[in-house]
């Protein structure tokens, strides 16, 4: 090269410097050997001085933002194993990454047993979010809640909630891993209703949506949550072993082996309502189930009328209490000895008479008495 040229590639460099092309000064004399050689022209010099810089600035912003979304690792799509997972329809997750689940702000569920690839799919989205230019944040329950519990201590949830609302898709994992604080509940509501139908969520979950109000701790809250999750929402029910014991599948037992999905939560035996049984039978004698325990509140308000009789005029003994009207069944002695066998005989209604009527016929004879008493006081007769 002459004087001149190189006069000229100096510039450049400087130019180039100044313009904040690292990439582009990095190539520019291989690329100019190559034009010199004929392989090149001076169009297609600045061609590839442009791609290499465009190249390195998007590596740059897609892992700074890969850095800020929090992912735990950088997953891919074309890395997951469908072939492991037959239940898994591949087109409908390939349609996800096309990203429309998040113009249209809808809530992705990722439900299954522990290695069935929840995380891995979700964490192969939000990579596919971040290279499109979109916003992502991922973290687990556990840290979503914490951090809402601080900012709340802080005087600073309602800033903390618009902040997550700020990102286009926000990753919530682990949903069911571990058991969420009192009051997470109402601070995770507070983000879900904040971000409906503004922002789009991928959630992942290792119980169904029948236990979540086990989940966090109130039934209340678990409806309001997925009454917003399921209203646009796309489900994915991942049925299979864990990849993750693939290898090691012969050391599992035989029934976490043969489990292919999440069976929901048993329902809950109808509870018994505190106070006095109900006429026709409860809820154990219709399930066949034996009676429940004596309810010493019952027994003790029985206690009591008996009492009335002792101010109203009369004193009656403990003794007597099997022989007092209105009130059969055995004594307290007999209560002591087996209160099992003997409460609900006791406690339920006795000839068609209930409780209080039981206690009114406990309470009339003893009001007559005292009505014919000269003594005003009606304790003439306590002897």
């Amino acid at each position: 090269m002459n004087a001149a040229p190189s006069a000229i590639i100096d510039r450049v460099k400087r130019n180039l410097v100044g313009l904040r092309m690292p990439r582009a000064l990095e190539i520019l004399d291989v690329t100019l050997r190559a034009v010199e050689r004929g392989e090149a022209t001076a169009l297609d010099v600045l061609d590839i001085l442009l791609a290499e810089e465009i190249t390195l600035r998007e590596n740059r912003r897609v892992r700074m933002a890969l850095q800020m979304a929090r992912l735990s690792a950088v997953k891919t799509l074309a890395g997951f194993d469908f072939s492991f997972q037959p239940s898994l329809d591949k087109s409908r997750v390939m349609a996800l990454a096309e990203l429309q689940f998040i113009d249209r702000a809808e809530a992705v569920h990722l439900i299954g047993p522990p290695g069935t690839g929840k995380t891995h799919l979700c964490l192969a989205l939000g990579v596919e979010a971040v290279k499109a230019g979109r916003s992502v944040y991922f973290a687990s329950l556990a840290d979503i809640i914490a951090v809402l519990a601080r900012a709340e201590r802080e005087g600073t949830l309602r800033e903390k909630i618009r902040y997550f609302c700020r990102f286009a898709l926000l990753i919530v994992d682990e949903i069911g891993n571990l058991p969420v604080t009192p009051g997470g509940g109402n601070l995770f509501f507070q983000l879900v209703n904040a971000s409906y139908e503004k922002g789009a969520m991928i959630l992942t979950s290792n119980r169904g949506f029948a236990e979540w109000g086990d989940i966090f701790g109130d039934a209340v809250v678990a409806t309001a949550l997925l009454d917003r999750l399921l209203h646009h929402a796309v489900v994915f029910q991942i049925e299979g072993s864990s990849y993750r014991l693939r290898e090691h599948a012969d050391l599992l037992p035989e029934h976490v082996r043969t489990k292919a999905s999440i069976q929901p939560a048993p329902i809950p035996p109808t509870l018994r309502r505190r106070g006095r049984p109900p006429k026709n039978g409860g809820a154990d004698q219709i399930a066949g189930r034996s009676p429940c325990p004596p309810d010493w509140g019952i027994l003790l308000r029985r206690f009591w009328g008996i009492k009335i009789g002792i101010y109203r005029g009369r004193r009656v003994g403990i003794a007597d209490m099997s022989g007092a009207p209105g009130l059969p069944g055995p004594r307290i002695s007999d209560h002591r000895k087996a209160p099992y066998e003997h409460w609900r005989a006791w406690t339920t209604s006795v000839n068609g008479q209930t409780f209080s009527e039981q206690l009114s016929d406990i309470e009339r004879p003893y009001a007559r008495k005292t009505e014919r008493s000269p003594n005003s006081s009606g304790c003439s007769d306590t002897a």
